[in-house]
């Protein structure tokens, strides 16, 4: 198997870990603030990276990207100092096939450096350390996702998984890595040592997107369907537990919460969600407005589910990340 070759400039680097926890996992600072929600305007043009408070009362475009034809940010991760940021682009090479790109910048947008150019990855993740980076490779041999690490300088790269899998988040201790995999037939949440070895199921369901860590590591949160739920860590109990039903979040029925993702405080979420409209702006069901008049949004909402609100101000936006 070909390993991909990737160059990594370096830089200050994430540290994914919700303070104001009475949790032993030690980190080096609390995090005593959500942080700004980091999302992708897709429309309208010009396509931006925008930064938002998440009560939404202040809005900042951070710089152009993604703007070239079939082209646009899928993913990103800012760093610990919140001046810089590592972003996944897709896009479409001139045979059609999808490509990924991995670019680090700072958040005015200078200092571009392309890690890997010509290859298909993304879903970058920096470890609680600042030391690792995780990310998704695509295998075009075998035609299928895996998760690798490699060290913050690019150096060491190694693959973790075998695939098909996708979606890796760090445990706060560093010591795991939380994914979403297919290789059961359904879409179902696994965890592995960062050191390799067995994998554990958590899940038996399909339809699982991998929202985060508890901040004391015993539960991870997850999306099934339009809902939100918790399972325990240690593959002693596998029932969930709902927490944030999105028809009641939302106030209609729609698709689910995508690429929900826990504050830095881990106090809230934040999501991208369809906001439909009516002839007068009024919102209206999913199933009334169909594929017309639908923007998509980025929502924020406490953890427990309350004071659910939009923030940006996009006709058409992805969520991404929380920043500094």
């Amino acid at each position: 198997m070909r390993a991909p070759i990737l160059i990594l400039g370096g830089m200050a680097l994430l540290l994914f870990a919700c303070g104001g926890s009475s949790s032993p996992v030690a980190v080096p600072e609390e995090r005593t603030e959500p942080g700004r929600v980091l999302y992708y305007r897709q429309s309208p043009a010009p396509r931006a990276l925008f930064a938002v408070s998440a009560d939404g009362s202040s809005e900042e475009q951070l710089f152009v990207t993604g703007d070239g034809p079939g082209a646009g940010v899928v993913a990103a991760d800012c760093s610990p100092d919140g001046t810089a940021i590592i972003y996944a682009v897709a896009g479409y090479d001139q045979s059609g096939e999808v490509m990924g790109t991995l670019i680090t910048a700072n958040l005015d947008g200078s200092g571009n450096i392309e890690l890997s150019k010509g290859l298909e990855t993304g879903q970058p993740a920096w470890s609680p350390d600042g030391k690792s980076i995780a990310f998704v490779w695509r295998d075009a041999w075998e035609a299928f996702n895996e998760i690798w690490l490699m060290d913050a300088d690019g150096s060491n790269l190694r693959r973790l998984t075998t695939g098909p899998d996708g979606q890796p988040r760090w445990s706060p201790d560093g010591k795991q890595i939380a994914f979403t995999s297919t290789r059961d037939g359904n879409r179902e949440i696994y965890t592995v040592s960062i050191e390799g070895g067995d994998l554990l199921n958590l899940t038996r369901a399909t339809a699982h997107e991998v929202v985060g860590w508890s901040p004391d590591g015993l539960q991870i949160i997850y999306t099934l369907g339009r809902d939100i739920h918790l399972v325990n860590t240690d593959g002693g109990d596998s029932r969930t537990i709902e927490i944030t039903p999105a028809v009641e979040l939302l106030g209609y029925d729609a698709w689910g919460p995508l690429n929900p993702r826990l504050s830095l405080d881990g106090a809230m979420l934040a999501f991208t969600a369809p906001v439909p409209l009516g002839p007068s702006g009024d919102q209206v069901s999913v199933a009334a407005t169909r594929a017309s008049n639908l923007t998509v949004g980025v929502y924020v909402t406490n953890a427990d589910g309350t004071a659910t609100h939009r923030v940006d101000s996009a006709e058409s936006a992805i969520f991404l990340t929380w920043c500094r």
